[in-house]
């Protein structure tokens, strides 16, 4: 896991996960710019996942290490937060992208009817 002991605490713990094929600079950019602020510990595979490691296991010993830290027990309201989400991005109450924004791609030979 992340760093451990007195240098920790106090720290909000973030479990990154991301689509290796097209975000793996993003999400390297990204721990690296948390620990920067270090008001964060990341766990990310890059860092925390081992070679031979069995992968399946060490991701749910992450999200156990997330859920065990300072922020346990705390939950978030999300579904304001989802609603403004996709209405910021131009998706239906869904999260499917509308007619309008599929245009705007030049997807619109997705369209379906």
């Amino acid at each position: 896991m992340p760093s451990e002991g007195a240098s920790a605490v106090g720290k909000q713990r973030l479990f990154l996960s991301y689509g290796h094929d097209e975000f793996e600079g993003l999400a390297i950019r990204l721990v690296e710019d948390l620990l920067a602020t270090q008001r964060y510990e990341v766990w990310f595979d890059k860092h925390d996942i081992l070679p031979g490691s069995q992968w399946e296991h060490e991701i749910q010993k992450g999200v156990v290490w997330v859920a065990e830290g300072p922020s346990k027990g705390w939950v978030s309201n999300l579904e304001p937060m989802l609603k403004e989400y996709y209405r910021v991005r131009g998706w239906d109450e869904n999260g499917v992208p509308k007619p309008s924004r599929l245009k705007e791609l030049s997807l619109d030979s997705l369209m379906v009817g």
